[in-house]
């Protein structure tokens, strides 16, 4: 069986360290100097180098890459474009993944490094709307919310936020869409959940280390922390990420283009709708009880559907019911994989009543 190895990259602690080295040697350097120097002034300001390099070289401060010190989150979002995150400890994304084609070519131009959590979330959403992933004119959307963090209470009460904020988007936007947590739909993840004792949001974790290397030793991983886990996923995020920008960035984008010229009619009527009132306010209650009973039936009417929407793209057709839904053969499930995400600037956007990140 193979054991699993505390994945924490030297360079990047090397790297780390040296910044916050050069960033007190250069407070030290712009300290003001009197006219006339004490001649041993040069000699204690050397000692004082000296003591600080050795004090970032031999003791982990808050800011380097320390396992033990720091604290992070996951968080995985399926639309059927599917997609995850690594959060540090303040909420802000410091890797991701795009998990199948649908979440390339929804993301393909955005760039979510760096972004608090709420905005990543609604940028993500916002983008499927506009790639039709999404159809304002159905309620047969949902969005899936799956949060891991290092304890239960934690990871509880993250859950239920990130659920707010993805349900305050589509409220405000008068977008039909039911917001559900993994544990609600994905059976797999309740599963594994209880065969080893752990959260739900570890157990989608343990599964996305497990997509990029299924001969992983599973019960390594269930006993990996929480941070150590994240370090994994944060490596396999950044190889994938650039494997995906080596290989299929150009024809994602091309894809996208597409999308979104294909779905612009039905995004600008739906939003002179909002804008004047004459859009109906879902009945979201209903949404959410219907998805949850329907979810599977759902999520391959989603699949039939996207590969409609991209096959239509990618021919230069169009699509006469442009909505998403997993590709090659899967439903809307975490466990579909087909490598990672961008690093493409946002959009200025133009409508005013989505974030104001994407434009036709």
């Amino acid at each position: 069986m193979n054991e699993i190895k505390r994945k924490i990259d030297p360079d990047r602690l090397k790297i780390s360290k040296e910044k916050n080295i050069e960033s007190v040697m250069n407070q030290i350097e712009s300290y003001p100097v009197r006219a006339k120097r004490n001649p041993r002034l040069k000699y204690y300001f050397g000692i004082l180098a000296v003591l600080v390099v050795a004090f970032f070289t031999f003791y982990d401060f808050p800011g380097s890459i320390n396992p033990s010190t720091e604290s992070y989150d996951f968080l995985a979002i399926d639309i059927n474009p599917s997609i995850e995150f690594v959060l540090s400890e303040e909420g802000f994304v410091m890797s991701v993944q795009y998990n199948n084609t649908d979440a390339e070519i929804t993301a393909s131009d955005l760039d979510f490094i760096g972004l608090h959590y709420e905005e990543a979330v609604n940028l993500f959403i916002e983008a499927a709307i506009y790639a039709g992933y999404i159809d304002v004119n159905t309620t047969d959307n949902n969005v899936v919310i799956t949060y891991g963090s290092e304890n239960q209470e934690t990871e509880s009460k993250a859950q239920k936020e990130v659920e707010d904020i993805a349900q305050r988007f589509l409220e405000q936007n008068r977008v039909g869409a039911a917001v559900l947590a993994g544990e609600q739909v994905f059976e797999e993840l309740n599963q594994l959940a209880t065969q080893f004792d752990i959260s739900v949001g570890k157990a989608r974790m343990i599964q996305s280390v497990l997509e990029d290397d299924s001969t992983l030793n599973i019960e390594g991983l269930v006993q990996m922390s929480m941070i150590e886990l994240s370090e994994l996923i944060s490596g396999i995020h950044e190889h994938n990420m650039n494997q995906f920008k080596e290989t299929r960035l150009e024809e994602s984008l091309e894809t996208k283009s597409r999308l979104m010229q294909q779905n612009q009619a039905t995004v600008e009527e739906f939003k002179v709708r909002v804008q004047n009132g004459s859009q109906e306010v879902p009945d979201y209650d209903s949404i959410k009880e219907d998805h949850l009973r329907n979810y599977q039936n759902k999520s391959e009417e989603f699949q039939s559907k996207s590969d409609a929407l991209k096959q239509g793209a990618q021919h230069g057709g169009s699509s006469n019911n442009p909505q998403g839904g997993q590709d090659d053969g899967g439903t809307n499930s975490p466990n579909h994989s087909d490598d990672s995400g961008s690093n493409k600037p946002q959009k200025n956007g133009v409508f005013s009543f989505f974030v104001g990140r994407i434009q036709f």
